[in-house]
């Protein structure tokens, strides 16, 4: 080994001793305040199912594990395994009902001395469990949320109040160290940092617990802790179409700038630069949970109960006179839970660069300018991973959805006040329904304290239920206009052409476009009979004729049906209705089938004359109806792309579609707009991506076409 490597060994040594130091430094400290380590103990009858306190006895392999956890509280467990996009495999546990049975005892539970039932926020139906993700904070795990007794944890509150329960696990922690082709005990395992767990790891569990719900639910509710809102502001900024699936977003702690963070081991490590000299070693696990750390801690906690505390609160602080004394033993076991180096150099860097350019940051994770070793050899750089000097931002003000609760504490030194205070200037109005800061709460008093269950988690709940209300109610609004709007429809005229109908001078390639599709309708006329199907649409249309021969036509055979795609580069759903009704594009004779596919450029340039591409889409649709009574109509979602959410549209699309007995398909699951190989730009697809629209959009519109194949 070199001496550059020994030394970031040393360093990186250094680092897991400083936690360690930081920890009997924070013993000293709360000893000399609490005189003798008298706590907070638990006032019940003891931990277990059995009501006997917990000796080591009680906490022996069984208790290593989730199933030990939750079971020995009578309460059911699922384990379930979710494969990410690039190959973890993480570990996810589901609750899915509460200790008194498919329906639930109560919203929060009580101890049987309180008079309170705080039965409003029961969930209505139990039959149907509305879907509930909670995620866990650095070096944590999914057991934070059942360390304590059933009354005092998140989990179990939720699971008795009719939820469906989902505890989710970041890779690379004590139940998510698998992989489909990565050893973890080599470094390529450890490769990442809380901008994979957002690219990867939430929309993974997320879109698994929809695929598993009882409910067939489209969204689910979010909850998260310290680094679990971390990747999921990442991933909601990032990932456009994340927003719509999740229905409401409880953030605890949320460590999203970190300019005033107060925990002296990651102020040290940024001030050491610990992320430049990690770099050194390579990317390897921080901070494992292993036997032997728990024997040792478990150790600490029977003789020392306020230094077992200490070493496992460190890093993020925790308010001793409100923790349950009688599961420390049990918590040693879980925590720390382990991560990458690479994610905690993420840390340090976060604070050190918002420190240094003295404004906030929310950056993915910097690979630097350097792009060549000194003896030059190619090494990661920015340059290399993202195209830029600068590694990205995470836009904050792209987040106008799901509605957010933040629940945050006065005495946190890893979500400092005044950082959160900048997180909720840069999300954008409105998307806040939610705050509430407790001044004496420490970083871990959400997950730990033993009175979260009367400070945090009603209002969570009843915000939670209160959001679910609304898009209940808006969902309500929706068939209502629908209604009204169908009711309208008999006094249509497709005569009366709005204003809004109106193709004016073209760039040159949309031109370019235009006179393709007049010498394909010329085509059409030609044949002397009706086409089986015309998609009709913009850029992403057109270029389905420009690939023709490597994707459309293995899907439309020229044989054996007469299918034809007329697109337009640039063309908004006003511009594609001005080509069908004025601009000639209409064949002579009018076609069996037809699939408008557009509103892509109504998305990405909402001005004024954009604005509503829905209730165009409708008119259109009308107007179609009216003239072209023979024709079966289908409308396709929106496709995913780089610069907006199109979800909430397709949404839209949905809802008109139906509501005029026209098919709808959203053909958009499997296309990432990241992927180089699906798309050119983030907007258009190529070849591999037409193919991926065309084996859904195929099928979806086969009853349109039974009985219409028509030899060419």
């Amino acid at each position: 080994m070199g001496a550059t490597a020994r030394l970031a060994s040393l360093a990186l040594l250094a680092a897991r001793c400083l936690l360690l130091v930081a920890a009997l430094q924070a013993g000293r400290q709360q000893g000399g305040r609490r005189g003798g380590g008298l706590w907070a103990r638990d006032s019940g009858s003891g931990g277990g199912g059995s009501g006997g306190s917990l000796g080591s006895a009680a906490l022996g392999d069984a208790r290593s594990t989730m199933r030990g956890l939750v079971a020995d509280q009578g309460y059911p467990l699922e384990e379930h395994f979710v494969t990410t996009a690039d190959g973890y495999v993480l570990g996810l546990f589901r609750i899915p009902h509460g200790a008194g049975g498919a329906v639930g005892a109560a919203a929060v539970r009580q101890p049987q001395s309180s008079s309170s039932s705080s039965q409003s926020n029961r969930v209505p139906s139990p039959a149907c469990r509305p879907p509930v993700l909670l995620l866990h904070g650095v070096l944590d795990s999914s057991a934070a949320w059942v360390l304590n007794r059933p009354e005092q944890s998140l989990g179990f509150i939720l699971a008795d109040a009719g939820y469906d329960v989902w505890l989710g696990n970041s890779r690379g922690n004590t139940f998510s160290r698998n992989h489909t082709g990565l050893d973890p005990a080599k470094q390529a395992f450890w490769d990442f940092s809380w901008d994979e767990m957002a690219a990867y790891d939430m929309p993974a569990m997320v879109a698994y617990v929809l695929a598993h719900s009882s409910c067939n639910s489209s969204s689910l509710a979010f909850i998260g802790h310290s680094q679990g809102t971390t990747q999921a502001f990442a991933a909601l900024a990032s990932r456009p179409g994340l927003c719509r699936q999740l229905s409401f977003a409880a953030m605890l702690a949320p460590a999203v700038h970190m300019r005033h963070i107060r925990s002296y081991p990651l102020q040290v490590l940024a001030a050491m630069d610990a992320d430049r000299v990690f770099n050194l070693l390579g990317e390897y696990e921080f901070l494992p949970s292993s036997e032997a750390a728990a024997a040792l801690f478990g150790q600490i906690c029977r003789t020392t109960p306020l230094a077992c505390a200490s070493i496992i609160t460190a890093v993020a602080g925790m308010n001793t006179d409100n923790m349950n004394v009688s599961r420390l033993e049990l918590v040693a076991q879980f925590a720390p839970s382990g991560t990458s180096v690479k994610n905690v150099a993420h840390w340090a860097q976060a604070i050190r660069k918002s420190r240094e350019r003295e404004h906030p940051l929310f950056q993915m994770y910097d690979y630097g300018y350097v792009c060549t070793t000194p003896r030059g050899l190619p090494r990661t750089c920015n340059m290399r991973v993202y195209g830029q000097l600068e590694p990205p931002s995470y836009d904050l003000g792209a987040i106008s959805q799901p509605p957010l609760a933040i629940f945050h504490g006065g005495r946190d030194r890893m979500a400092d006040p005044e950082d959160v205070a900048t997180l909720l200037r840069a999300l954008p109005p409105g998307a806040v329904v939610y705050s509430q800061l407790e001044q004496d709460y420490e970083h871990i008093d959400f997950t730990w304290g033993i009175d979260a269950r009367e400070r945090i988690y009603p209002p969570l709940m009843t915000v939670a239920a209160r959001a679910a209300a609304m898009r209940r109610a808006a969902a309500f609004a929706l068939l209502a206009a629908l209604a009204a709007a169908l009711a309208a429809g008999a006094e249509f005229s497709p005569d009366s052409i709005p204003d809004w109908v109106f193709l004016g001078k073209q760039r040159p390639t949309a031109q370019e476009d235009l006179d393709f599709n007049y010498q394909d309708v010329a085509i059409m006329n030609s044949v002397g009979k009706a086409y089986d199907l015309v998609l009709w649409g913009d850029s992403l249309t057109a270029d389905m004729r420009d690939f023709r021969a490597e994707a459309w036509d293995d899907f439309f055979p020229p044989g054996e049906l007469l299918a034809q795609p007329l697109g337009m580069g640039g063309s908004t759903v006003q511009e594609l209705a001005a080509r069908i009704i004025q601009a000639g594009e209409r064949p002579d004779i009018d076609p069996k089938s037809v699939v408008l596919w557009v509103g892509t450029n109504n998305v990405k340039n909402p001005n004024q004359g954009n604005a509503n591409p829905a209730d165009k889409l409708d008119w259109l649709i009308q107007w179609m109806q009216h003239t072209m009574p023979n024709t079966k109509l289908a409308v396709s979602g929106l496709i995913p792309n780089d610069a907006k959410d199109v979800g909430p549209t397709n949404e839209e699309y949905k809802a008109v579609a139906e509501g005029r007995g026209v098919l709808f398909f959203d053909c958009s699951e499997g296309l990432d707009p990241s992927d180089k190989e699906q798309y050119k730009d983030g907007t258009h697809l190529l070849p591999a991506g037409q193919r991926v629209w065309l084996e859904c959009m195929r099928p979806a519109v086969q009853p349109l076409l039974a009985g219409n194949a028509t030899e060419a």
